[in-house]
């Protein structure tokens, strides 16, 4: 996948436009490259600020962590980044 089209992909991620099968890939590029992982938390820390500005209530933490489909493979994909600079 091109690096143009997995920025804009990380923009439907956090959309909630992608497929399932978008998803896993999305996720297998962002290991593979370490710039597009810092692009993703950079782009849904952005996201998170700007829905909140927008008005949007603050999510209750047990709203926030039953979305495991957004929050799940992002910790998985960041440990193991983590891990793989120890080494």
């Amino acid at each position: 996948m091109k690096k143009e089209t997995t920025i804009q992909h990380i923009d439907l991620y956090l959309r909630d436009k992608l497929s399932e099968e978008e998803i896993r890939k999305l996720w297998v590029e962002l290991m593979k490259d370490p710039e597009l992982m810092q692009r993703m938390e950079t782009e849904a820390a952005l996201h998170h600020l700007f829905n909140n500005e927008q008005g949007d209530k603050v999510q209750e933490p047990d709203q926030l962590y039953n979305n495991k489909k957004k929050w799940f493979p992002f910790l998985i994909v960041t440990l193991l980044h983590q891990l793989s600079t120890l080494f």
